[in-house]
């Protein structure tokens, strides 16, 4: 990601996690693209919006926005969706997910709906309120988290940043991506010994992300470590070869 971070979930609530057990109807902020996410997301029909037709129990309305989020951060983004055309979609997601009237059962994927279009739009504080509110349903947790998490790092709360993924790995802790970006967050917390423990998770878990990691610019606290540049195959320096313990 060109913004730091890795995101590889769902925007809202459909296929596309590998391993992780769906809400009926669901597909998650989120993911991550904004910058940089790789979210696959299943698409719903905007033709019609009216909340009284639901498919797979999800109110129209919703399955519209999650559509609308999906064309903005899905595979017509990556091949160049127009920057413009981009943010107006993301707007109809926000627009349609707001005005929504839903049962209380769907508040969490509607709370997680607008808080991801408001993350992906640059809205981070607005954000936070919505996926506080959508990390209260345990099986949208983790995504809610992980955007969570996005947004306190651009605000500056590395701190809260940390605290939020370490809470979403206590659910997930085997989630490579929340590993990964446990360790950016902590590469700037200038935490390098942990940084690098947490990055060694992600990259056993997931080793494609190798690749990734080699480029990260959160990670240039660490490039002099040799530890470092063994776990992502980078040359190593004569530097110190692991962090000392702060």
């Amino acid at each position: 990601m060109s913004g730091g971070e890795h995101f590889s979930f769902p925007l809202v609530f459909g296929p596309g996690i590998v391993g992780k057990q769906q809400h009926p109807a669901k597909s998650d902020p989120a993911g991550q693209t904004d910058e940089t996410d790789t979210a696959h997301v299943e698409t719903a029909s905007a033709d019609s919006v009216s909340p009284d037709c639901v498919t797979f129990g999800m109110p129209r309305q919703l399955l519209a926005a999650q559509g609308y989020l999906e064309l903005a951060t899905g595979p017509a983004a990556r091949l160049g969706l127009a920057p413009a055309l981009r943010r107006r979609t993301l707007r109809q997601a926000l627009h349609l997910a707001a005005k929504c009237h839903v049962e209380k059962r769907h508040q969490p994927a509607r709370h997680l709906l607008i808080g991801q279009s408001l993350r992906l739009l640059g809205k981070h504080r607005s954000a936070i309120t919505s996926l506080r509110k959508a990390s209260l349903d345990r099986l949208l947790r983790r995504d809610a988290l992980l955007g969570l998490a996005w947004c306190q790092k651009r605000l500056g709360l590395i701190d809260e940043a940390i605290t939020t993924i370490t809470r979403a790995l206590a659910a997930k802790p085997d989630d490579a991506d929340l590993h990964y970006n446990l360790a950016c967050y902590l590469a700037l917390a200038m935490q390098p010994r942990a940084a690098i423990y947490e990055l060694a998770w992600a990259l056993e878990l997931k080793p494609r992300l190798r690749r990734r990691a080699g480029s990260e610019a959160d990670f240039d606290s660490l490039r002099c470590f040799e530890a470092f540049a063994a776990l992502t195959d980078l040359t190593h320096c004569n530097r110190s070869t692991w962090p000392a313990n702060r």
